[in-house]
């Protein structure tokens, strides 16, 4: 209690944006440590001084995007996962904007990471559309080799040459 009442200011200094996300979804602040203030100034824009308020920034997301942050970094590319191809964070955070009943499901893989998910699982067929949108935000394929036989065809290749898709034998 004495080191709630000490200390009420933190400045941290970070290396990239991506760390941002996680300290965002892991500290939801405003709820737990209202009077708690954590100030970042991220390492490539020291020159600029710009600081971040983490805590508004997570009173502007709201607690349900902060939860999901976590899940929605590692889906869409993080240290050990590869990023979807071509489609960086930005792209994949306006997909995220255009689709925001995703939040929902990032929530829930974050809170119970162990559930196994089906192809027919409601959570499964929800991040295969979200995948969809990443690439074309106004499809309105949801499923994700359709998605990829719609994206080859676009160029005349023949259909035999696409690669391997979801359910292959």
């Amino acid at each position: 209690m004495l080191c709630r009442k000490v200390l009420k200011r933190f400045y941290y200094v970070q290396l990239t944006r991506m760390s941002l996300l996680l300290l965002l979804g892991i500290f939801f602040l405003q709820s737990t440590y209202p009077d708690f203030d954590i100030w970042l100034l991220l390492a490539l824009e020291r020159l600029l001084g710009t600081y971040y308020h983490l805590n508004k920034i997570c009173l502007d997301l709201g607690k349900q995007k902060c939860v999901a942050l976590p899940f929605y970094h590692s889906f869409t590319g993080c240290d050990t996962t590869s990023q979807f191809f071509g489609k960086a964070k930005k792209s994949t955070w306006e997909a995220w904007k255009s689709y925001p009943s995703i939040t929902h499901v990032f929530q829930a893989v974050r809170i119970n990471p162990y559930k196994k998910l089906m192809a027919t699982s409601p959570e499964f067929v929800d991040l295969e559309r979200f995948t969809c949108v990443i690439y074309n935000k106004t499809t309105s394929i949801s499923q994700v080799n359709d998605l990829r036989q719609e994206l080859f065809s676009r160029k005349p290749r023949l259909i035999e040459t696409i690669p391997p898709t979801q359910v292959c034998s």
